[in-house]
């Protein structure tokens, strides 16, 4: 207090009031770190400095900021970026009839027939696909996976889809096929067809003990006809065991395993080449 005292006294003879002296030294000033922030001060002048670095370089690093990528699905890559690998096949043949026929129900007859008309168009082929059964199927099926319809018939993944046994013979298709249905449901009249029309004859069929009178019942019916037995999801103790029982110079059996993609066309693609033989330009 006594230097404080003599420090006001000194002033005084200076010519400075105390008042004046403390409103002076009561000033408030702000601080950072201990040091008085005025706009001599070098604090202010780096934190300018300071600023206007971190201004530019955020303004780089937006400038910097790669562009995102479009996200694309698996199937648009492999679309863009791997190549087809399916076998392309010169085909020398015109309105080719094919009879897919079942030897009963649920055995997977129109599956086999719409994944086969799917692995003809992947080689190149031009084929079509008509419903001979009375099942009404592929309305539902057209209706469901958005078919194309053009005219009086749909069309999805090279393949044209006609109802009401109807197919266009002026096409010049390299292969009709004709899904019959189960030959024990219309049995005169599917004979009658393959007699007069088919050229090559798919017989589909299951494996399993229960599902062996149907097939005799219908080997008896096609008895001396030249068919292509499909051995529906055989095992491979199955498929010996129909190799064995069945093959003959008149049936082949071919071993399928349905697919649950009906537009799959991955099994049939390892038969084609075998089954028709005669229809391509080696």
């Amino acid at each position: 207090m006594k230097v404080e005292l003599s420090k006001i006294e000194d002033s005084q003879q200076e010519g400075i009031s105390p008042d004046k002296l403390y409103d002076k030294a009561n000033v408030k000033v702000k601080t950072n770190d201990g040091q008085a922030i005025s706009k001599n001060n070098i604090l202010i002048n780096n934190n300018k400095i300071e600023s206007v670095v971190n201004d530019k370089a955020v303004e780089d690093e937006k400038i910097n900021i790669p562009k995102k990528n479009k996200v694309i699905t698996l199937d648009e890559y492999l679309l863009k970026n791997c190549k087809d690998k399916d076998e392309t096949i010169n085909w020398k043949c015109n309105n080719i009839f094919i009879g897919i026929v079942g030897t009963e129900r649920k055995v997977g007859t129109t599956l086999a027939s719409i994944q086969m008309a799917n692995a003809l168009a992947a080689t190149s082929a031009k084929v079509s696909y008509t419903e001979t059964n009375t099942h009404n199927h592929l309305q539902s099926i057209a209706n469901e996976y958005i078919m194309e319809q053009i005219d009086d018939y749909y069309y999805k993944n090279s393949v044209s889809y006609y109802l009401d046994k109807k197919f266009d013979i002026e096409a010049k298709y390299n292969f009709i096929l004709f899904d019959l249905g189960a030959i024990n449901e219309r049995t005169d009249w599917i004979i009658r067809i393959i007699e007069e029309l088919i050229n090559e004859v798919i017989l589909v069929t299951g494996c399993k003990p229960y599902e062996q009178k149907a097939l005799k019942y219908a080997l008896s019916k096609l008895q001396g006809k030249n068919l292509h037995l499909l051995c529906n999801n055989a095992t491979p103790e199955e498929y010996e065991q129909m190799n064995m029982l069945y093959n003959s110079d008149t049936v082949k059996c071919i071993k399928y395993k349905n697919e649950t993609d009906l537009f799959s066309k991955n099994n049939w693609l390892e038969n084609i080449s075998e089954i028709l033989h005669e229809y391509r330009t080696e």
